[in-house]
């Protein structure tokens, strides 16, 4: 090959490289970092009465939620929605989702049931 037709060749490998080397990047970060965890229902300090508490939220697609270790799943969409019975009194709502790297996000939500 001649010199100008190489110099062309290796341009046009690392222009690849580099535009292959930023996909994967971006397409990783979600993977490494921590999820999100935004918890609609209820409202920290809620008064709730008839013995049962919503949960409604948004996480990432398909992702395991933990509330006082019980275990649901968010939807393809992400998001969450289900409710669960509680005895009378205060309770103190601990609700989780990890990763597949085992990255969490936690809320805590105080409520009280009347």
């Amino acid at each position: 090959y001649p010199r100008r037709h190489r110099s062309i060749s290796l341009m046009a490998l690392l222009f690849f490289i580099l535009i292959a080397s930023v996909y994967i990047t971006l397409r990783s970060v979600p993977f490494f970092s921590r999820p999100t965890l935004v918890v609609e229902e209820p409202a920290d300090g809620a008064r709730i009465s008839g013995g049962r508490v919503s949960f409604r939220g948004l996480t990432q697609p398909e992702m395991r939620l933990t509330v006082n270790g019980y275990e649901i799943y968010s939807d393809s969409e992400g998001r969450f929605a289900f409710s669960l019975p509680f005895m009378r009194g205060f309770h103190i709502l601990d609700m989780r989702v990890k990763n597949r790297l085992g990255r969490e996000a936690k809320v805590v939500r105080r409520i009280m049931m009347e």
